[in-house]
This record gives C-alpha cells, structure tokens and sequence, in this order.
C-alpha cells in the first residue's frame, strides 16, 4: 500500500516508531522506574502521600449515619434536612453535616454532594461557611462537638 506512505505515522523514521528505552532493556517491566533511584529506597520512604488510601486504617462512617444524627441533633427531619428549603436553620444544620461528611466519612466532595442532593461546589461552599460561623457560634461548634463524639464513637 504505497498510498499511505507519505503520512508521517507509517515512516519508519518517525519519533513513534522508535522503541521506548525501557523496552530494550532485560529488566521486564522494572525499567519502568526510574534508574536512579534504587528499590529500597523508593520502598523505604517514612511518609504517607496525599493520594494514598488512609480507609484501611482510619474507621469511617457513612454519610447517611452523618445526616441521622446531625438532624437528631437539630431536631428537624431527614427530609427537611436533605430537602431544597434554604432557611437559616436548616442550612446551618445542612452545613454542619456537610462538615462531618467531609471529616468522618474520608469522601471526596463529590461523593458527598451525590448523597445529599447538592453539587460539590454547594458542599465546599457550605463547609467554608460553617467553619467561620462555628467561631463566632457556641452553640453550633458545642452541636458539632456533640455529633462528631457520637459519630466517633459508633465508629
């Protein structure tokens, strides 16, 4: 098919057809890593990465258990809580589960808008929130300290 051999991906001498310097060694797929760092150091690190799974060893509750007891703890209905209502008194409570979700559950944002009918944007919107009304409000920061023993707790 001398058609296609002008275009540049059936050259022999083009850039994608050369083998990749990892291939060409005997090493297997272990010259993948970077040559100048040996194995046992690269294993041998004593810090835990931010992309690491922490689940396995941190207990975690669940985002409904979140949302049950902090409107146990307002007094208001898990629908009301989870509804679309924006009141002063359910969003601050909506916050504040908000919060915990993010502390106890370890899921991302996104996880727990899903759960609670709201985007991620509305979740770290509401979250900074709280934090700044639980320094001026005792009473929302003594509910969190409340909820948070409760949940920690169970966990």
């Amino acid at each position: 098919m001398r058609l296609f051999s002008g275009f540049s991906i059936f050259r022999q001498n083009s850039e994608r057809s050369r083998r990749a310097s990892w291939l060409s060694g005997r090493r297997g797929r272990q010259g993948v890593q970077d040559r100048r760092v040996p194995p046992q150091e690269e294993a041998g690190r004593s810090f835990v990465s931010r992309n690491e799974n922490l689940r396995d060893i941190a207990p975690a509750v669940s985002v409904k258990a979140v949302v049950i007891a902090v409107s146990q703890e307002a007094g208001i209905s898990t629908e009301q809580l989870l509804g679309r209502s924006r009141t002063h008194a359910l969003a601050r409570y909506r916050h504040l589960a908000f919060v915990l979700a993010h502390e106890l559950t370890h899921e991302p944002m996104m996880q727990i808008g899903r759960a609670m009918n709201r985007d991620h944007s509305t979740v770290w919107a509401g979250m900074k929130r709280c934090r700044e009304r639980m320094l001026h409000d005792a009473d929302l920061e003594e509910a969190y300290n409340r909820v948070y023993r409760k949940l920690k707790v169970g966990a």
